[in-house]
């Protein structure tokens, strides 16, 4: 009877949440660890929760149809026994966990022979006495072992081999190695580790564990922490900061708590993740971005100058009013200097919007600005910059695009080319709508289109084998080849490591792209559909 080799996965780790989906060397982690241990000499498949925190994963896991069971979230020891419910006391199960991918087909098959030859019941790997790295952990034991203990016992619940005897049930494993860091990925700092020893060398899922363990050794004395730049695609990334300190967008239910903010402010660091976009008018988001983003000084801040500038009238108003607004941003997001300061639409008043763009050319290099934009929701405003002395003043644009709005056209980004203006691309997620399932929270003027924007959604991803509504937004914008920086919003730090892990799995073709606006093209006529402006919050 084949042993049966159980790896333990969850989306949901509190530390560091989504790191089975993680990218190495352009693979996920569970795909990495199922692609080490998998063999004929045993039956191999991953066990996750049914909880829909695990519900990109069980996708993921179809789609590459690695074999997968659901089961209780917080109870682990349930999943392997309904697991094995048909077989035998007698039944070798093997324990792995998806953080570890140290382990490959060959240590276990070491560790099987040894087990039956020695008519053990328990064997592990301890990561004490033996001299390897924190992480090469497998365990071995008869399914009675764990069958015999009641479940009263929370910590065998979770850890499923707590109560089993561990003396004198070990794995010896000769090394004269000696391990500073460890080969387990619990937090970010593991991951970038991991991440990098693998990519450094370009490591094939197939390496011999022996080899691995030597190689990391190696590599670990000169290792050295350092933020990933000029990635192409992490360095198009500017980090949407309205939900940091504010309840932002249509599906948004609550504010970024402060230990989110710190670990987005490391992940961005290490990342190479280019700027962070925000505005004097979300409430506290440049207070909170100067105090917990302040030690990446590479980061590229854009803020936005007050909406409230329809009533200026004189000129003293006009500079007033800027000051105060640039002087405020700037106390708020102290120690950085702001990259672009953007006026948040145009004014109604069309020699205000001159004068108050005159004022702000003279004003950035007095408060160290590099760069003046304008932020635009309606398109037509597009032909006022151009027909008009505004284009000079002008650095940037940040406009609306995505695979449901693609009314921005070739024309119009060769116009702004043509006067040396750089594009931002903003909106990718529609404020959150094209996530929004419960249809009673649609806004009541844009209801009549859930069905077709569903049934169009559904068909497209099911067409093209995506896994999600955020993986198609996000590969339709980055498989452009277009060379904009794109605007990503996030309301959690979760959220954030979900959008990085899907970035690297693949790229749309040319003919997948044209396939994505074809399905979606119908909506490029629907203004109030696409823009949120229009929505005035009737949900």
């Amino acid at each position: 009877m084949k042993p049966i080799v159980i790896i333990q996965a969850r989306q949901s780790s509190n530390r560091l949440p989504n790191k089975v989906l993680l990218p190495i060397n352009k693979l996920s982690i569970i795909e990495i660890i199922y692609k080490r241990v998998k063999s004929n000499n045993f039956k191999t498949i991953v066990a996750i929760s049914n909880d829909r925190t695990d519900d990109l994963l069980c996708s993921l896991l179809k789609l590459k149809k690695i074999p997968h069971f659901r089961g209780s979230l917080h109870n682990v020891k349930s999943r392997y026994l309904n697991i094995c419910e048909k077989y035998s006391n007698k039944k070798v199960v093997v324990r792995l966990t998806a953080d570890n991918i140290f382990p490959d087909k060959n240590l276990i098959k070491e560790m099987i022979v040894f087990f039956l030859k020695n008519k053990k019941n328990y064997l592990y790997i301890n990561q004490k006495t033996n001299k390897i790295p924190c992480g090469l952990s497998v365990e071995i034991f008869n399914l009675g072992e764990i069958r015999k203990f009641r479940d009263n016992n929370i910590k065998d619940l979770e850890h499923v081999t707590y109560s089993i005897k561990k003396k004198n049930n070990e794995f010896n494993i000769e090394s004269n190695l000696r391990f500073k860091k460890k080969a387990s990925i619990d937090n970010l700092g593991d991951y970038f580790l991991i991440k990098n020893f693998f990519e450094k060398y370009n490591l094939k899922t197939n390496i011999h564990w022996k080899l691995l363990i030597k190689k990391f050794n190696s590599f670990c004395k000169f290792y050295r922490q350092k933020s990933i730049k000029n990635n192409s695609l992490t360095s198009k990334i500017i980090l949407g900061g309205a939900q940091i300190g504010n309840l932002y967008g249509i599906n948004n239910k609550s504010r970024m708590d402060y230990d989110d903010i710190k670990k987005l402010s490391r992940f961005t660091k290490i990342a190479g993740i280019y700027g962070i976009d925000t505005a004097r008018d979300y409430p506290n988001s440049e207070k909170l971005i100067g105090k917990y983003f302040s030690n990446n000084k590479s980061l590229n801040i854009f803020t936005k100058l007050s909406k409230k500038i329809d009533n200026l009238k004189e000129d003293g108003q006009i500079k007033n009013f800027l000051k105060n607004s640039i002087n405020k941003s700037r106390q708020n997001l102290k120690p950085f200097k702001i990259q672009c300061l953007y006026v948040h639409n145009l004014s109604n008043d069309i020699d205000l919007n001159l004068k108050i763009f005159k004022n702000l050319f003279f004003l950035k290099n007095k408060y160290k600005i590099n760069k003046i934009g304008l932020s635009i929701t309606n398109l037509k405003e597009i032909d006022l910059i151009i027909n008009s002395k505004l284009k000079k003043y002008i650095d940037i644009v940040q406009l609306p695009y995505s695979f449901v709005d693609q009314r921005l056209n070739k024309k119009n980004i060769n116009v702004f080319k043509k006067y040396k203006i750089t594009i931002i691309f903003r909106s990718i997620f529609l404020q959150g709508l094209i996530f929004l399932r419960n249809k009673k929270l649609w806004p009541t003027k844009i209801k009549r289109n859930y069905h077709i924007f569903f049934k169009k959604l559904n068909y497209t991803k099911n067409k093209l084998k995506i896994i999600s509504t955020l993986e198609l937004a996000l590969l339709y914008m980055f498989s452009k080849n277009m060379n904009n920086k794109i605007i990503v919003g996030v309301n959690s730090f979760s959220q954030f490591t979900e959008i990085y892990s899907l970035l690297f799995r693949r790229k749309l073709t040319k003919k997948e792209i044209n396939f994505v606006e074809k399905q979606f093209k119908t909506f490029n006529e629907n203004e109030f559909f696409l823009n949120p402006s229009l929505w005035k919050k009737i949900y």
